[in-house]
Order: C-alpha cells, then sequence, then structure tokens
C-alpha cells in the first residue's frame, strides 16, 4: 500500500465548490481537479470567455461546472456569485479563492498607490468579503468542517516585490 499522497483518491461526490478566478491558469486547474474528484463546481472571473473556457474542459471530462461572470472586488458581484452558485449547484462545501493579480513590481516608494491599492483588494479583501458573503454558506462550511482556501501566485526576479 502506497503512502505516497498523490496516489491517495479524494471522493467530492455530492460536494459544490465555488472557485474565484476560475478562468486563469490556477482557477482552471482547480475547477478541474474538483471536477474530476465528482464536486459541482461554480466557477467565477471577470472574463466570461475564459470562464467558458473553464466550463468546457471541465464537462469534457465529465464534470458539472457553472460560470458566473462577476468581480471579487465588488461586493454586489460577490453576493450575486454566490447566490447564483447555491441555487444552481445547492450550499457550497468547498471555496478556493485562486483570484489575484501581480503588481505592482518594484520597490515601496515607486509604487503607485493606487497600483498597490487594486492589488490588496483583489489578492485580500476579495477573500474576506467572499467567505461572509452569504451567512448560511459559512455556517454550513463550518458545519461541515469545510475550508476556505485563498490562493494566488507571486514569483519574482530577486528584487522587492510590492504586493498584497
Amino acid at each position: 500500500m502506497s503512502t505516497d499522497a498523490r496516489d491517495a483518491q479524494i471522493d467530492l461526490t455530492g460536494q459544490v465548490a465555488l472557485v474565484t478566478g476560475g478562468g486563469g491558469d490556477l482557477g482552471r486547474a482547480f475547477a478541474l481537479a474538483l471536477a474530476g474528484a465528482g464536486a459541482r463546481v461554480a466557477l467565477t472571473a471577470r472574463s466570461a470567455e475564459l470562464l467558458a473556457g473553464t466550463v468546457e474542459l471541465v464537462e469534457r471530462g465529465g464534470g458539472r461546472a457553472l460560470a458566473i461572470p462577476g468581480d471579487v472586488t465588488v461586493p454586489d458581484d460577490v453576493t450575486r456569485v454566490v447566490s447564483i452558485a447555491e441555487s444552481q449547484l445547492g450550499p457550497i462545501d468547498i471555496l478556493v479563492n485562486s483570484a489575484g493579480i501581480v503588481g505592482p513590481l518594484g520597490y515601496d516608494w515607486h509604487a503607485d498607490p493606487e497600483d498597490w491599492w487594486r492589488t490588496f483588494e483583489v489578492n485580500v479583501l476579495a477573500f474576506r468579503r467572499t467567505v461572509p458573503t452569504s451567512s448560511a454558506s459559512c455556517a454550513h462550511l463550518r458545519a461541515a468542517g469545510s475550508k476556505a482556501n485563498s490562493c494566488t501566485a507571486m514569483g519574482g526576479s530577486g528584487e522587492h516585490i510590492c504586493s498584497a
């Protein structure tokens, strides 16, 4: 019997996942993995076109996905996304916040405050807005022992990176 975590089979049949940033590379990867494990997946991102591509890949693999365009920095969008996801797929069991942006790059004193704030809004505040948007979802998540997860990718060339 293998103890390698890569050999572990996870069964998410009957569970609903909400993936922010579902049109980007990380969001798409999360959506495919979740659907591959049996979850129904709601996806949100600003680009309906990118979301459609992710939905197509999930469905081609035999999964079920729902694209709900929205901006995680706009509270009304977040409320609408959660409401649509729950009404069409059921209570959210898994939340993956993969929406994220990189920037501004460089020294702190060269950073445009507006660019820095936008990065903070997307990478930090959007997660804080998504989780409490639906108190029913959050209560369901806690009762089910589910986790809310925030992940964004950052990379650099060795210089100081100013980001949220």
